[in-house]
């Protein structure tokens, strides 16, 4: 199975998956709010004395807001959420790759982004252009989160020379980013997110286990009692009633389509033999 035709998916994927959902899910209505509060503001005939009522009836006292600096600030809050759970699945991919052991150590001038999707990946330059692209956006946006979080100072990576790269991507050609830290909007958001979700997927891809290491992550997961393989140990199991067994197990835990499980069953059989 080639990783290109690969559907397999880290479990740490999947659940990054889920959690950049919810976020981002909270980041669009957050990002209503914000529009439709600029409009009411914009249209009401003193904006001072609109602020005071809807204080009043919300119960949440404001009586000034720059609301240009509310949309940075908040933008820039969001990034911070977004990169927090990203590196949170680097971290949770690291733990579950099957050739943990044998990665090198992580340099001190090297970000997590770099070591983790060079050993997982092998591609320790970065790619092609889309996934170097990705790479540098996801940089920019740490830098970002960087000064928001500790006042850093680190130079920002040049804007200009992003923007026209990311008019060049498929997935960023419509946005209007990336901005720099003083002027994040909800677009960069959007594009941290996809970053986010492209890198991880293309670390299952390029990524992918053996078939004989998917087959162990299964036995080493039932051992930490994550799962259970007792369905196939069931005695009255005719030889295409395991394998439709064992299918489902690799599609409920690691995403796994059927035509990429042939070999993965024959490993699992010969463990549970052993």
């Amino acid at each position: 199975m080639t990783a290109t035709n690969s559907t397999f998916k880290f479990r740490s994927y999947l659940r990054f998956h889920n959690t950049i959902g919810k976020v981002g899910a909270v980041v669009s209505f957050t990002e209503l709010a914000i529009r439709n509060l600029r409009n009411e503001y914009a249209s009401a005939p003193k904006g001072r004395e609109f602020l005071e009522r809807v204080s009043r009836e919300l119960g949440v006292y404001v009586t000034h807001v720059n609301l240009d600096l509310l949309q940075t600030r908040t933008s820039q809050l969001h990034t911070v959420s977004i990169l927090q759970q990203f590196e949170e699945f680097l971290a949770d991919i690291q733990r579950e790759h099957p050739a943990r052991s044998t990665w090198t150590s992580k340099r001190e001038d090297q970000t997590m982004l770099d070591y983790v999707f060079g050993h997982v990946t092998g591609e320790h330059t970065g790619g092609d252009s889309r996934t170097k692209l990705e790479i540098d956006l996801l940089d920019h946006y740490r830098i970002a989160r960087n000064r928001f979080l500790h006042a850093s100072d680190a130079k920002e990576n040049k804007i200009r020379d992003l923007k026209e790269r990311a008019r060049e991507h498929p997935s960023f050609i419509k946005l209007d980013g990336p901005n720099t830290y003083n002027e994040l909007i909800f677009d960069d958001c959007v594009i941290c997110a996809r970053c986010s979700l492209l890198l991880a997927g293309k670390m299952c891809q390029m990524g992918r286990p053996t078939d004989e290491q998917i087959a162990q992550m299964l036995f080493n997961l039932e051992e930490r009692k994550e799962i259970s393989l007792n369905t196939l140990r069931a005695p009255a199991n005719t030889e295409r009633r395991f394998e439709i067994k064992c299918r489902n197990i690799l599609a409920a835990t690691f995403g796994m389509d059927k035509r990429d499980c042939g070999d993965v069953v024959e490993y699992l059989k010969r463990g549970l033999l052993a």
